[in-house]
């Protein structure tokens, strides 16, 4: 059996790739023998070659690096079984069983940086390399129901450069165990986010829970993060386990941390330095083996300064930060948004919407979303149930996005033409400045080159594109 690779996590999540070469390139460059659409991984991010000691991968200078199970490396001669992780995707390596070595199947301890102590392996259940191999050989569709979903399922959909730099900063922090601050307004992706870092993280296997610090209060909030022992208040006529517990091994997010009352935020604090709390009313300490992630749409500065927020804790939770980016500026995303949402609400709906009428689009697209990407969803879920055509429409949409349309309408006729005009005029010229490299034009545009291709499809410019560049067309 030739050596393979099964795409576990990330964008091409679910595929196999056989490794035929002797050397294969992964990046996101097209000109990668197997090449990854992330934005968090390098144009040229590391090669598997074949050694005469096996399979060995190498990295190549990468910005985020290049992990097997879970550990950076520079070199490393690959063993049946190792999770190769490069930006968000991570991949099986499935060695033939005549070209196994004896350790194949274990962990070896080792420390590099450390010298005299002895090596051993530590034996693994296998029954996982087991079961996605005997899957390597199935049709990937009956591969992707078994597997994680990518990143992108929890609905963090964009290629715009705010989007992509989220996309890095989950890349380069979720390995770590640090705890992370996450801001933004409301609807910009807060929880998913936090998801997104749970689900790419070490602690991926064990439960990753949310929990509102807006919604209940002081008193309930503190049994449900700590638990309660029985007597410990009127009511408790029972032990419970709070959430701390039950997320034990995984993370915890606390959403709306900026309402959380000054009295349990001393309490958090000790939990956080202490790494270890007590039941309400109990008195044996509890080990907190989670990670903590904290959400809001708050100022919490302005609020540290207003005296409503602990200052100590503010920079005990602000270890690593992340500002979620809002939707009206990141418009360019707003087409892949929409695209996402129809396809959700087709299947959840039983609908069959084609798409979204331009004038509709162009709406969706000029329209200042106070609400970001939870509102847009709402709007295409209105449209869904409201609407009547294969199509979303214009009148589909509610008041105060119609009223953009209307403006738009309003507006001159050659006002469309014209911006037309000059988004071919541009493309054109990058692509030819780039001697005809769709990749190199894509940046030169600052834009990412999956929407470039899109572009250049609906403006209808690929012969335009063709007659303009040939014979200097590389792709």
């Amino acid at each position: 059996m030739t050596p393979k690779l099964i795409a576990i996590t990330g964008p091409l999540q679910g595929t196999t790739f056989a490794l035929t070469e002797e050397t294969i390139s992964i990046g996101r460059e097209s000109s990668n023998d197997l090449t990854v659409a992330d934005p968090s991984v390098s144009r040229h991010h590391c090669l598997i070659a074949r050694e005469t000691t096996g399979y060995e991968i190498k990295d190549l200078k990468s910005l985020n690096g290049t992990f097997i199970d879970h550990k950076a490396i520079a070199r490393h001669i690959l063993q049946h079984g190792d999770y190769i992780t490069v930006g968000t995707s991570t991949f099986l390596f499935i060695l033939d069983k005549s070209e196994r070595s004896p350790l194949s199947h274990s962990v070896q301890l080792k420390n590099e940086s450390r010298t005299g102590e002895s090596t051993a392996p530590l034996q693994m259940n296998d029954t996982r390399c087991t079961s996605l191999e005997s899957l390597s050989d199935q049709p990937t569709s009956m591969i992707r129901p078994c597997l994680q979903d990518p990143l992108t399922t929890h609905g963090m959909v964009g290629e715009s450069d705010n989007m992509r730099r989220v996309y890095r900063f989950i890349a380069k922090v979720a390995p770590t165990d640090s705890t992370v601050l996450i801001c933004g307004e409301t609807g910009t992706g807060k929880e998913l986010a936090a998801r997104a870092l749970h689900r790419n993280s070490y602690r991926a296997d064990h439960p990753f829970v949310a929990i509102n610090c807006a919604t209940l209060s002081e008193t309930l909030l503190e049994s449900e993060l700590f638990g309660h022992e029985r007597g410990a208040f009127t009511g408790a006529i029972a032990r419970k386990k709070g959430k701390l517990e039950g997320a034990h091994g995984g993370t915890v997010l606390l959403d709306e941390i900026g309402e959380m009352a000054p009295a349990l935020q001393a309490k958090l604090l000790r939990v956080l330095e202490e790494r270890e709390f007590e039941r309400v009313g109990g008195t044996h300490p509890i080990e907190a083996n989670v990670r903590f992630i904290a959400a809001t749409n708050k100022d919490l500065e302005r609020a540290v300064a207003q005296g409503a927020f602990r200052e100590d804790l503010y920079y005990r939770l602000n270890v690593v930060g992340l500002r979620m980016p809002l939707l009206r500026d990141c418009r360019d995303d707003i087409p892949l948004l929409v695209d996402h949402f129809i396809a959700h609400y087709n299947k959840v709906l039983n609908r069959q919407i084609k798409g979204i009428a331009p004038e509709a689009r162009d709406g969706l697209m000029s329209y200042h979303w106070p609400g970001n990407v939870r509102e847009l969803r709402n709007v295409i879920e209105r449209a869904f149930v409201l609407g009547s055509s294969h199509v979303i429409r214009p009148d589909d949409l509610p008041e105060a996005v119609l009223a953009r349309v209307s403006l738009l309408e309003a507006m001159p006729p050659n006002y469309h033409h014209a911006l037309q005009e000059l988004k071919k005029d541009l493309i054109v010229q990058a692509v030819e400045q780039a001697n005809g490299n769709y990749t190199e034009a894509a940046k030169l545009l600052g834009l990412h080159p999956n929407y470039l291709h899109r572009l250049i499809r609906n403006l209808d410019l690929k012969s335009t594109l063709k007659q303009r560049t040939n014979p200097l067309m590389r792709r």
